[in-house]
């Protein structure tokens, strides 16, 4: 292993043992959601641990009745995406779906119109 690659997985896990021992000081709910969004990025994009990332995602969005906000909108597609992997297809489209996407408008309404057009994609371009 190279000394770029040996640095860039220091990085990372220190990235994601340093989040970690900040979240349980983090009482701020916008400061936790961001610090949850940052471990939920770090562990499907860099660790390649699905299932934490997973974790991670619904603990922003998982018992909230409203949605709303940047770390909203990013925890549901990080939890469409991690669903349409494992061929989740319709379970992928509801947590999209909890973003409210007709109502929503400028970019996140395209973001979130991409996201439920990629899980179509990625089901074989099927109905619902």
């Amino acid at each position: 292993m190279g000394s770029g690659n040996r640095g860039r997985a220091y990085y990372i896990t220190k990235a994601e043992t340093d989040l970690s021992k900040a979240l349980p000081w983090t009482s701020d709910p916008e400061a936790r959601d961001a610090v949850l969004l940052m471990l939920a990025q770090n562990r499907e994009n860099n660790l390649g641990d699905d299932d934490r990332a997973f974790e991670a995602y619904d603990a922003i969005v998982g018992g909230r009745e409203r949605i709303g906000g940047a770390n909203h909108f990013y925890a549901l597609q990080g939890l469409a995406r991690i669903l349409t992997k494992r061929g989740q297809f319709d379970e992928a489209l509801k947590t999209l779906d909890r973003a409210n996407p007709e109502k929503l408008q400028g970019s996140w309404k395209e973001n979130i119109l991409r996201s439920i057009e990629e899980v179509e994609e990625a089901r074989g371009g099927g109905a619902k």
